[in-house]
């Protein structure tokens, strides 16, 4: 590995303690925001690492709704931030209340300059401002510091590493697709983060704060330009690449900041990393199947009581009680079923992982080098071929269950919350493997029965994909929280701690008269 690149890796790992007077932060009653967080976070489809990012983003639109001004506090949000235990006391300072403030109303000029002209409609293009200023006021924290370095440090590495095709594309758009692939594998970035590296890169003139609407409007294309990489045929094959480094850089990266940089017998520290990190996996997977069986189990009771009963009591008819608890067990014992038996990692995997961890650090050769192939394109007549054949699975695997919920007697309502269950359930279940697999290098090997089987659930797992991405838009459960609970929970928790300040005073001025 590049030294300097290295160097600067071992640096950003320790965060530098915040310049600026310390705010004091009230942390009574804060157990009670930092249980609603964990609440909330369980029944949203997000993973733990992007949390706090859209916690910032649900404050400042409360903030917004209830405050006084259009442009919230930042230390309002700084603290609540602290009481959820996001970030720490230490992290708040008058300097960083500032920075975060000037942040908040950037993006608000900015949306000033949002048009119907642009790529995004208006109400989109907002919610993508909102994206990116919780990245940005997460950098001005200087959470994300070290994962541009992380970043820029295998980008450096396997721009030796890996050869593209020549005369392909240009030198600009192998550094995108770069950057694109390992930002999703090695830090799981979704568009807000990845357009904000691409920001720092091409519109450094975005961080002067004085915006215009041309700059405005080229923020607000990056959506579209991110996914036109993601869609282009050679990024799959980038993607393929890519990944096993950065399971390689992560465990680097884990080593780093255990031992900040000062390695005696690497393999043997490397060795105990690797376990570390296996035996946490294990407990977020165990984690993962809690949540999304608390999930289920809320999210279905709330339907039984909102839709299923309901449609019941217009027909005149009572409740099925039989169909209704098919209904709220199965996705259970399916959940449990399909994560039964996740395993993480194996021998000869840490094995592998070891060695080339040690080749990577080393500047040694790899045996992950190569090159990047263009991907070979299927005929008309054999992509026809597959289509009719996922088409026809597809007609065959929900005729199936829509024929037996037929003869169980389910109504149209249950049969429908049924299906959409058993997707999303499946789809859930995916999601647990590959978090099982997150640091997996070498292949499981895969028979021929699991890959016919696996042919069959390709129906069930593309419709829990798309339910999955108009859950987390139209979550009812989500909605519940957001519009109807969290403001007047957070805001009753507030005005009860101001309250105990008043009745102290009147205590203390009553005992001193």
């Amino acid at each position: 590995m590049d030294k300097d690149f290295l160097e600067k890796l071992i640096a950003s790992a320790n965060r530098p303690i915040q310049k600026g007077a310390r705010l004091k932060v009230d942390k009574r009653l804060s157990q009670y925001i930092e249980k609603y967080e964990k609440l909330r976070n369980i029944v949203g489809f997000h993973d733990e690492h992007v949390w706090r990012r859209y916690a910032i983003e649900r404050i400042i639109k409360r903030l917004m709704l209830i405050g006084a001004s259009d442009s919230p506090r930042g230390e309002a949000l700084l603290q609540e931030l602290v009481l959820a235990e996001y970030i720490i006391e230490s992290d708040v300072t008058d300097t960083v209340v500032k920075k975060v403030e000037a942040v908040i109303a950037k993006y608000l000029s900015a949306q000033t300059f949002i048009g119907s002209d642009n790529s995004l409609s208006p109400a989109r293009a907002r919610e993508w401002l909102f994206s990116l200023m919780a990245v940005e006021i997460e950098d001005a924290l200087g959470l994300i510091e070290h994962e541009r370095a992380l970043v820029d440090a295998m980008l450096r590495e396997l721009a030796s590493r890996l050869s593209f095709p020549k005369f392909t594309i240009t030198k600009e758009q192998e550094h995108c697709f770069l950057l694109t692939a390992i930002s999703r594998t090695l830090l799981k970035a979704d568009p807000p983060l990845i357009a904000y590296f691409f920001i720092q890169e091409w519109h450094r003139t975005w961080f002067s704060m004085k915006l215009n609407k041309e700059m405005v409007e080229d923020v607000i294309t990056l959506p579209a330009r991110i996914s036109s990489y993601e869609r282009h045929a050679l990024y799959k094959e980038v993607l393929r690449l890519v990944k096993p480094y950065s399971v390689i850089f992560l465990v680097l990266d884990e080593v780093i900041k255990k031992y900040k940089g000062d390695f005696h017998d690497f393999t043997s520290e490397c060795g105990t990393v690797l376990h570390n990190m296996n035996a946490h996996l294990t407990r977020k997977v165990k984690r993962q199947i809690w949540y999304s069986f608390l999930y289920l189990l809320a999210t279905k009771l709330v339907l039984v009581f909102i839709i299923e009963l309901p449609y019941e009591r217009l027909r005149g008819l009572p409740l099925n009680y039989t169909n209704a608890g098919i209904n709220l067990i199965f996705p259970i014992v399916l959940l449990l079923i399909l994560t039964l038996g996740i395993r993480v990692g194996s021998v000869a995997n840490a094995k592998f992982i070891l060695q080339e961890t040690e080749n990577i650090l080393r500047a040694h050769q790899s045996a992950l080098d190569g090159a990047i192939q263009i991907p070979r394109e299927r005929s008309i007549l054999r992509s026809f071929i597959f289509h009719s054949m996922f088409f026809t699975m597809y007609i065959l695997t929900y005729g199936a269950i829509v024929y037996a919920l037929y003869r169980l007697n389910f109504n149209p309502v249950s049969g429908a919350l049924f299906i959409i269950f058993m997707t999303l359930v499946t789809y859930l279940a995916i999601r647990i493997r590959l978090t099982a697999d997150r640091l997996l290098v070498i292949l499981r090997f895969r028979s021929v029965g699991r890959e016919i089987l696996s042919f069959f659930a390709l129906p069930i797992l593309a419709s829990g994909k798309w339910i999955v991405g108009k859950f987390s838009r139209y979550n009812l459960i989500i909605m519940i929280f957001d519009l109807l609970f969290e403001a007047p929970y957070k805001t009753i928790i507030f005005l009860f701690r101001d309250f105990s300040d008043y009745a102290s005073e009147m205590r203390e001025r009553a005992s001193s008269s």
